[in-house]
C-alpha cells in the first residue's frame, strides 16, 4: 500500500488546511503518478471553456445605419468577472448594395467594437456590384460579469443604397467560437 505524506515548506509561515466538502457521498481523489504541481486551471492565460455555433446561410433586411444579427450566435457564462472572452468569427457575406458595410460582434445586443463603426473588427468596402466577401473577426472582450453573455455576428451598413431583403446575408458556413480565458 502506498503512503501519503504531507511535507511542510521550511521557509513558509502559513498554515495549509485541507478541508473536506460537506457531502454524504464517498469520493476518491486520484493523484497522477508523476511529480509536479496540480494545476487549478484558473492560472492566467488558461482556456477554461470553449463554445461554438454555426449557421449555413441566413438572410435579413434592414435600413442603413442599423445593426442586425445575420450570422451565428453563441452564449457563454464566465466563471469569473475578471476573465476575458476571446471571440473568433469567420464566414462570408453576400452584399448587393453600394456603400460601406461592417461585420461586427454584439454582446447581449450591444455592438462591442472599439469605437466608431467596426473599429478593430471587420470593415468591408464593396463596389456597386453584388458579391460574396469573406470576413474574419478576432476580438478580446472583458464582459466583467458571471452572467450569461450572448455574442452575435451582426451587420451594419453606412451610406450608399439601403440594404433590403436578401441584400446582406451569410453565405455558406459562418462560425463563431468563444473561449473563456482566465485572468
Amino acid at each position: 500500500m502506498s503512503k501519503v505524506a504531507i511535507q511542510g515548506n521550511a521557509s513558509g509561515t502559513g498554515t495549509l488546511t485541507i478541508a473536506a466538502p460537506n457531502t454524504n457521498t464517498d469520493r476518491t481523489l486520484t493523484l497522477p503518478d508523476s511529480a509536479g504541481t496540480i494545476d487549478t486551471l484558473q492560472r492566467a492565460g488558461n482556456v477554461l471553456q470553449v463554445v461554438n455555433a454555426y449557421t449555413n446561410g441566413n438572410t435579413f433586411s434592414f435600413s442603413a445605419n442599423y445593426d442586425n444579427p445575420f450570422g451565428p450566435s453563441a452564449s457563454i457564462t464566465p466563471s469569473s468577472s475578471a476573465n476575458k472572452i476571446l471571440i473568433i468569427a469567420t464566414g462570408s457575406v453576400y452584399i448587393s448594395a453600394s456603400g460601406e458595410s461592417h461585420v461586427d460582434i454584439s454582446a447581449n445586443g450591444v455592438r462591442i467594437s472599439a469605437g466608431g463603426f467596426g473599429d478593430g473588427l471587420c470593415l468591408i468596402y464593396h463596389p456597386s456590384t453584388a458579391m460574396a466577401l469573406p470576413y474574419v473577426i478576432t476580438h478580446l472582450h472583458s464582459p466583467a460579469t458571471t452572467s450569461t453573455v450572448t455574442y452575435s455576428v451582426i451587420g451594419h451598413h453606412i451610406g450608399g443604397t439601403k440594404i433590403t431583403s436578401n441584400s446582406f446575408r451569410a453565405s455558406d458556413l459562418s462560425q463563431i467560437f468563444l473561449l473563456e480565458i482566465a485572468s
